[in-house]
């Protein structure tokens, strides 16, 4: 692995400048954290009905005939997802009987890593330290080495010969019934494509190269081998999905089906892999929604936080002047940032909820008004620490 150190000098004004520069940026991401965070909770509590309203209603059936009784109900089913279509990679000339086939192509390059170490100096400039790591990895796009810090003797090729892509089959059963291709998509059963010796032929046909077969990889060798990959070398394989069982719930449109659009203003098209009751794939559902809720509040508070830091930065980057002033003022505008975040979130939060569960709405909206009056008492009691009083001096 080769490396680059280098370090770089920011004086106090560049630094000033460009905190008060960050401000309005800083700003926008505060004030786009308000309507995500109300659009999540608006979404999640849809989700949430939908599912409910769908587990009250769904009806189990077997795929082995298609029962006109159930045209425009949600149904529930499970079953072999099977297909006779023969998917192919004509540029290789390799195929196979799949729902799904994949070449999955990589590239031995070049790749920059980076980590910088950041100290302030007595005047408020800064001496930032950053370590550059080259190191030769195979990746499935192209790297661009022109970005590098230290191009020279790092370059990668402009572009890939050949890329990764798919093929879906157009016609998949399950039982008497045709799945839809937005449940099609779902599936994801991949394993491995054995290539024949025919297969391997006819790629060193196409690509015009001597190929080496390696585990699952098949290596087009312009530079070097398998043992000894150079810059520039390429390997591929293919994937595919098979027959598999899958289980279903839908609304049932003929011999098909499409999306059940629930009162909610949400909908129900769900496909997962084996054999599944309703109770389960219904479950696994609202898991997936609360952890999407979640993770989208958390986002929410991170970018309050973050652009509230951005707004405070110049008052930090002033302070620097004296480093330990600094610090204990960047310290300060950190808690700062995390409780005002904290408070906004959840108003936001509590807002979404009065239209729903006005209970709950009120409650966070306390819960906020309590961290907001605590983070203010919290804060002050620092300051007195801090700042001795006049008798103490």
């Amino acid at each position: 692995m080769a490396q680059y150190t280098e370090v770089t000098r920011t004086s106090w004004g560049s630094r000033l400048g460009s905190s008060i520069k960050g401000i309005g940026f800083g700003l926008l991401i505060f004030v786009l954290a308000f309507p995500l965070l109300f659009w999540n909770e608006s979404r999640a509590v849809k989700v949430a009905r939908t599912l409910d309203e769908g587990q009250g209603i769904v009806q189990p059936t077997l795929s082995t005939t298609v029962d006109p009784n159930l045209e425009g109900k949600l149904v529930h089913m499970s079953g072999l997802a099977s297909t006779q279509d023969v998917l192919s990679d004509a540029g290789f000339g390799v195929s196979a009987s799949a729902i799904k086939l994949r070449r999955v192509v990589e590239m031995y390059q070049w790749k920059e890593t980076s980590r910088s170490e950041t100290k302030n100096k007595t005047g408020g400039s800064q001496e930032t330290t950053t370590t550059y790591d080259y190191e030769r990895v195979w990746s499935d796009s192209p790297i661009s080495s022109s970005a590098f810090k230290v191009s020279a003797g790092h370059e990668n090729p402009a572009s890939m010969p050949y890329t990764g892509e798919d093929w879906q089959a157009q016609q998949v059963s399950l039982g008497a019934y045709d799945l839809s291709d937005s449940l099609v998509g779902k599936i994801s059963a991949w394993q491995a494509l054995t290539l024949s010796e025919n297969d391997v032929a006819g790629i060193a046909q196409a690509a015009n190269i001597a190929v080496e077969p390696a585990s699952d990889w098949l290596y087009l060798n312009y530079y070097g081998s398998s043992a000894n990959p150079q810059i520039g070398d390429v390997r591929l394989r293919y994937e595919l999905v098979p027959d598999t069982t899958v289980s279903i719930v839908a609304q049932q449109e003929g011999s098909s089906f499409k999306p059940y659009q629930s009162k909610y203003g949400s909908s129900i098209n769900m496909l997962s892999p084996g054999e599944k009751t309703p109770a389960e794939m219904f479950e696994a559902a609202k898991k997936a929604n609360t952890a999407m809720t979640w993770g989208l509040r958390v986002l929410g508070f991170f970018m309050m936080a973050i652009g509230l830091g951005m707004v405070l930065a110049p008052l930090v980057i002033v302070a620097d002047v004296l480093p330990f002033l600094g610090n204990m003022l960047r310290a300060g505008s950190r808690f700062i940032a995390g409780v005002l975040a904290f408070f906004f979130a959840f108003i936001t939060i509590a807002i979404a909820w009065l239209a729903v569960r006005p209970v709950l709405g009120i409650s966070l909206i306390a819960i906020a008004a309590a961290v907001l009056i605590g983070g203010m008492v919290l804060s002050r009691q620092r300051s007195k620490r801090v700042v001795p009083s006049p008798a103490s001096a």
